[in-house]
């Protein structure tokens, strides 16, 4: 997957498919509030109306991951296709496709500086100085202590492997961490249960320069309320449900 030519400025991506587009108009009217920098939509499937809706807010990216790049449940161990079902909640089968799109479609960034945010976040503060403080070509938060913790009990992560959340990503364009997440995504999907562990191991493995960005700027919704949070990640199918009741 190659990158996009000519980016130009800074600018937001976030994106979804069918199955998670009702989230856009709560994440759009808290982004609204607070920021005013280019929005682009990665569309992995959305419906009719909501690539018209998003048309209308923004730019929308066409994406689609090639289905031949990942492996099938029957290609993958039996052992690990029943650790996997085991600590996963929802249908683990159809959200690994969505999941590792993501370091590929990042790559069809239009801006030279990116934000990516997933859309089961709430907006709460202006993000623009993140940009003005980025020094590494990629940068994220950690995860909180409560998912390394279990990540780690469970053996998802090597217990001397530190943890970062994907759902808010600073990066820029040709961002060589970026490309080696996509390389080992391409030819490693097989082993991990996300994007996020193979990303996670990748900067183990490979002592990669990144940026460490404020947990601020990617807040579980399950800590303690925090009124300097920026970004609120609703984290998992609970936090899908509360923010769901936000929504009421």
């Amino acid at each position: 997957m190659k990158w996009k030519k000519n980016p130009n400025g800074n600018g937001i991506l976030t994106g979804c498919d069918q199955n998670h587009e009702w989230m856009l108009p709560s994440w759009f009217n808290h982004y609204t509030k607070h920021n005013t920098l280019p929005i682009s939509f990665i569309d992995f499937g959305m419906s009719k109306s909501a690539r018209l809706w998003c048309e209308k807010k923004g730019t929308v990216i066409p994406f689609q991951l090639s289905s031949s790049i990942l492996k099938t449940k029957e290609e993958i161990p039996p052992i690990t296709v029943k650790f996997w079902e085991r600590i996963c909640a929802g249908n683990l089968w159809e959200s690994r496709p969505a999941w590792f799109s993501k370091p590929f479609a990042l790559m069809q960034t239009p801006y030279v500086h990116s934000l990516w945010i997933d859309l089961d976040t709430e907006i709460q503060k202006d993000l623009s100085p993140l940009f003005s403080v980025i020094q590494a070509d990629f940068a994220i938060a950690p995860t909180s202590l409560r998912y390394k913790k279990f990540s780690h009990i469970v053996g998802l992560h090597l217990a001397e492997e530190k943890t970062y959340n994907t759902g808010v990503i600073l990066y820029k364009h040709a961002s060589l961490v970026l490309e080696k997440w996509a390389d080992k995504t391409l030819h490693q999907n097989g082993e991990f249960l996300g994007d996020e562990n193979v990303l996670n191991r990748l900067l183990y493995e490979e002592k990669l320069p990144i940026q460490e960005l404020p947990r601020l700027y990617n807040w579980p919704h399950f800590e303690e309320e925090n009124p300097d949070a920026a970004i609120i990640h609703f984290l998992g199918g609970a936090g899908k449900h509360k923010q769901l009741q936000h929504l009421q």
